[in-house]
């Protein structure tokens, strides 16, 4: 059989896939904070007081 990667220490490949997953989901929370940060708000139709 061959092997399609060098032979590694499976603790060390799970700790890198956990540090690229944190930073993955700390990128995209940050992305979205700063998209809806941009974003002006859009008044509500309770707010805006009766008709």
């Amino acid at each position: 059989m061959t092997q399609l990667a060098a032979p590694a220490n499976p603790y060390v490949l799970i700790a890198e896939r956990g540090i690229e997953t944190v930073v993955g989901a700390v990128i995209g929370i940050l992305v979205v904070v700063f998209i809806r940060w941009r974003r002006a708000p859009v008044p509500s139709a309770s707010a805006a007081g009766p008709p």
